[in-house]
């Protein structure tokens, strides 16, 4: 196993996600103008996808040194009673922001508290006593500062990558330029965009530019304004060859050019021009080698061609092993050039340039055998005839 599969199946074990996990803690009334009856009573969670959210109420959360007295999805803030009219609007444009891509809304829940909120914000998922069930990562805090990333303390990396090419109806103008990249869980995932995604590398085409990064549950949001509407289609079903709790985990990456047949890299790092890797993924399993070229054929193929069944095999050549002498060795070397068919006949003239070189080899062969056979008399005890030998 190399090295890479080795840290990628480690990483998997520490951090894999079998199930949801809180992703982020925001409070936004210390971030901004708030109305005064929920400036200090107000968080919001968001979870990696929206698993195990149905039913989630007050007695599911626990916050240290507050009461918490409503939990609802951030989509349903227009339920929620005895609020000033302030309150809904400020509520409505929080909805507002977290209501692209695409389903993010729906990850998002808040959380009002009866009184004040602590100075450290602690929130954390539970069942009775116990961490509520399908939640890997079912607790986050303290908010210093207010927005809280799980990412600090789990890793995420890269687990697979695939160049759509024909296998997709996509048009020539696309081809090979779309790149999925699944990551090991979805931590973070949703937040990668062109800027921390880098492909560096080619011959003929170097470090291709990358125009769009979106995550694959929210492509229909993604700016893809110079793709046709066909292909566009294309990349939306993507999303239903992926199941339901795994497109989280999965990127869409477009660039500029396709590249060559050269090996590329793919590096999610922490801004356009840094070669850092980005906060809360692995340094080594942020990056992983691309080839735009997989479905294209390539001459450079080490493997030689199959013969084909009907082509007869050429029958082995028949050797003399008996032929042991200059005489023997000069018949053989005859016999051999008049089976193979020479575009001349074969000249039997002793002065004939083949009669020589015949003549030649058969007499080096000859002094050869007579050395090998000389060795193999001394080094027999029986058969020596040198008293050195013995």
């Amino acid at each position: 196993m190399s090295t890479v599969s080795a840290r990628l199946r480690r990483l998997v074990e520490a951090f894999g996600f079998d199930g949801n996990a809180l992703d982020r803690l925001v409070v936004p009334g210390r971030r901004g103008p708030a109305p005064t009856d929920l400036a200090e009573r107000l968080v919001l969670l968001r979870t990696v996808d929206t698993r195990g959210l149905a039913g989630l109420g007050p007695a599911n959360v626990e916050m240290e040194g507050a009461t918490v007295e409503q939990v609802r999805p951030l989509s349903d803030h227009p339920a929620l009673p005895a609020l000033s009219t302030e309150a809904r609007d400020w509520l409505a444009e929080l909805a507002a922001e977290r209501s692209t891509p695409s389903r993010e809304l729906d990850r998002w829940t808040l959380v009002i508290t009866a009184a004040d909120l602590p100075p450290e914000v602690r929130v954390a998922l539970v069942d009775g006593s116990a961490p509520r069930a399908g939640f890997d990562l079912h607790a986050l805090g303290p908010a210093e500062p207010p927005t809280v990333d799980v990412r600090r303390d789990h890793l995420n990396g890269i687990d697979a990558l695939v160049v759509l090419d024909r296998r997709q109806p996509l048009s020539d103008a696309l081809r090979q330029r779309v790149l999925l990249v699944r990551f090991v869980h979805a931590v973070g995932v949703d937040r990668l965009r062109a800027g921390q995604v880098r492909i560096l590398g080619g011959v003929r085409v170097v470090d291709p530019e990358v125009l769009v990064a979106w995550p694959l549950w929210g492509i229909a949001d993604a700016p893809l304004d110079f793709v046709s509407p066909s292909d566009r289609t294309v990349l939306e079903d993507l999303r239903t060859q992926v199941e339901p709790g795994e497109q989280e985990r999965w990127l869409v990456v477009v660039v500029d050019e396709a590249g060559d047949h050269s090996p590329y890299t793919l590096s999610v790092v922490d801004g356009t021009h840094s070669l850092v890797a980005a906060p809360g993924f692995d340094p080594v399993l942020a990056s992983s080698t691309v080839r735009f070229k997989v479905d294209c054929p390539s001459p450079f193929d080490c493997r030689e061609p199959e013969t084909p069944a009907s082509v007869p095999l050429p029958e082995p050549p028949r050797f003399d092993y008996l032929a042991r002498d200059f005489h023997g060795f000069s018949r053989l070397m005859r016999d051999r050039i008049r089976l193979l068919g020479a575009s001349t006949p074969l000249d039997e003239h002793p002065a004939s340039l083949q009669s020589t070189l015949i003549e030649l080899v058969a007499f080096a062969a000859d002094e050869l055998s007579y050395l090998t056979d000389a060795v193999t008399t001394e080094a027999m005890l029986t058969t020596a005839r040198r008293r050195t030998s013995v």
